[in-house]
This record gives C-alpha cells, structure tokens and sequence, in this order.
C-alpha cells in the first residue's frame, strides 16, 4: 500500500471555514464545512492521525499474531486477542488496502 508519509498535520486557513491537511506543504485533504462546522476540526484531526494510525494498527497485529498465532487456541487467555482485536485490525487494514 502506498500513501504520502506521515506526519500530516491540521491547518486552519484564517478568516475562512476551511480546514486542510498536510505533508510538508502537499495538500492530504480539504475538509468541507458542512452544518454548522463543528466537526470539521475533528474531522480534519482523524485524517492527520491516519498515518499514525495505520502504522499502529499493523504494529498491534503484529504483536497479536505472534502472541497468539491463528489456529492455536486452546482456551488460553489470549483468546480474546485473537477473536475481538485481531479480526478487528485485520478488517481495517484489509479495507485500507482494497480502498473501501
């Protein structure tokens, strides 16, 4: 999977409601304000993080599936490592990667 490096960061242009997010200067997003804005700092925060985000979610399966690798549950109490979190970061990294 390819995408612009990390770290990306939130920029609230002045005087305006726009709020944008970037690397080194490349424009990553434009949030649109929609409603009455609330959300779109927000909004604009979870994309930036998203870098940060990715790299701790494949870190988490890492570490899972060597703790408790598919397949070898025999009641431990790892269980719950292997049946809630890992499928969890296993279906977010598998939309990131087929782009849903």
């Amino acid at each position: 999977m390819s995408h612009t490096p990390g770290p990306w960061e939130v920029d609230s242009a002045h005087g305006t409601d726009a709020v944008y997010v970037l690397s080194e200067n490349h424009l990553i997003a434009h949030v649109i304000a929609h409603g009455d804005g609330t959300d779109d700092a927000a909004n604009a925060r979870l994309i930036a993080a998203a870098p940060d985000l990715l790299e701790a979610c494949q870190a988490a399966l890492e570490i899972a599936e060597a703790l408790h690798p598919r397949g070898s549950c025999d009641g431990c109490r790892m269980c719950p490592l292997e049946l809630e979190m890992a499928p969890a970061l296993r279906a977010a990294l598998y939309a990131l990667e087929a782009g849903r």
